[in-house]
């Protein structure tokens, strides 16, 4: 063996890839790292043609890959191997011509790629799954990289919420911002600078968007940075919401609230809310009133730090107690003098509701009396 020989098998021997030789269509050489990759010894190999260990149901047609003279022609291929317990191992293979004892020969460098086509098809899976999840949500997902101001990734919703083609976003990431309500706009345009300034991400806001038709809509977007490996923020990745819905909710739910709010403190007599435990939860101006306070300071109160009899508030509670356990409304007629911060009052009907989540609803019709040292002679 020449001195050539025994330095490429001395190689060969101390690779982890396959190698194989071929001379006249025939395996002259193969490493024990072919062993480990198809189970084959290298005496087992020796004298098989290369069509022998080519799994036929797994990879292109032999013909096609396969010249004339029975080779593969020099390359780089993915093709599969049938392994001793006869199961297919995908390989790469790099194919190039050498020398072998004189003679013309193919060298093969053969990898074994099982571990990356599983991850690969792991990958795949994964992609797959994100896309359905991406293009059947309601929000608008997007991943855009720092570095170089791309847009990785946008989900289809954007064309939805902001009647738009996501082919613009992809031009340009920054493309959404001149659809922001001009009220809106320098507020959101200084939080994207500094968040791109810091590269950190982290943010949550709300903005207007301006639609083709004129129409308005409202927004609520919040992104967070993806890290690379040293830990530094590469991309920002987000979620866009439309909350038009939500907002118009909450405004409506302000206006009725405003609205109970000027129906109930025009209302003479004392309303009120309470919990389990005594605490006002709504009250009136009249209840308000009648503890010399206001209905912001008496709101969240218990009854106890106003009230200041104890043998009333004792009643007021086991009445309490009456409507929470039996579910059932309660009126309760009976003269009750108590005085409160202001005057000396008297009351005269007062019913109890239940309501849900347990609470009391109360409506008190008292009427104001004169202690008998003042009365008029």
């Amino acid at each position: 063996m020449h001195s050539t020989e025994l330095s490429f098998v001395s190689f060969a021997e101390n690779t982890q890839d396959g190698i194989l030789v071929i001379c006249g269509q025939r395996l002259v050489y193969a490493n024990h790292g072919i062993e480990e990759i198809i189970g084959y010894s290298p005496a087992e190999l020796a004298g098989l043609t290369l069509g022998q260990i080519i799994a036929p149901d797994h990879s292109q047609p032999k013909a096609s890959m396969l010249n004339g003279s029975g080779e593969l022609p020099t390359g780089q291929y993915e093709i599969y191997f049938r392994r001793k317990d006869k199961s297919p191992c995908p390989v790469e293979i790099t194919a190039a011509h050498g020398q072998w004892r004189d003679k013309p020969a193919l060298i093969l460098i053969v990898r074994d790629i099982s571990a990356r086509q599983r991850i690969e098809s792991q990958l795949r899976e994964i992609e797959t799954r994100f896309l359905q999840i991406t293009q059947n949500i309601e929000e608008v997902f997007f991943v855009r990289d720092l570095r170089n101001n791309e847009m990785i990734y946008i989900s289809p919703a954007y064309e939805k919420i902001w009647q738009r083609p996501v082919s613009e976003i992809y031009e340009n990431p920054l493309a959404f911002v001149k659809y922001i309500h001009p009220a809106d706009r320098p507020r959101i345009e200084d939080i994207i600078l500094a968040r791109n300034l810091s590269r950190q991400g982290f943010s949550t806001y709300q903005y207007r968007i301006i639609l083709p038709d004129g129409g308005v809509r409202c927004i609520r977007a919040r992104t967070f940075p993806v890290m690379d490996e040293t830990g530094r923020a590469y991309r920002v990745a987000g979620i866009a919401e439309d909350v038009t819905a939500e907002r118009l909710a909450e405004e409506k739910l302000r206006f009725s609230e405003m609205q109970l709010r000027q129906i109930i403190d025009l209302v003479p007599h004392s309303i009120f809310v309470k919990d389990f435990a005594g605490r006002f939860l709504l009250v009136n101006k009249a209840k308000a009133d009648f503890y010399g306070t206001t209905v912001e300071r008496l709101t969240g109160c218990l009854q106890v730090d106003f009230h200041p009899r104890n043998d009333e508030l004792k009643n007021m509670q086991a009445d309490d107690r009456a409507v929470l356990d039996t579910k059932l409304p309660k009126r309760i007629s009976r003269p009750a003098n108590s005085t409160g911060r202001n005057s000396l009052h008297t009351y005269s009907d007062t019913d109890r509701t239940l309501l849900k989540p347990p609470m009391t609803l109360f409506s008190m019709r008292y009427t104001p009396t004169i202690a008998p040292s003042l009365k008029m002679r």
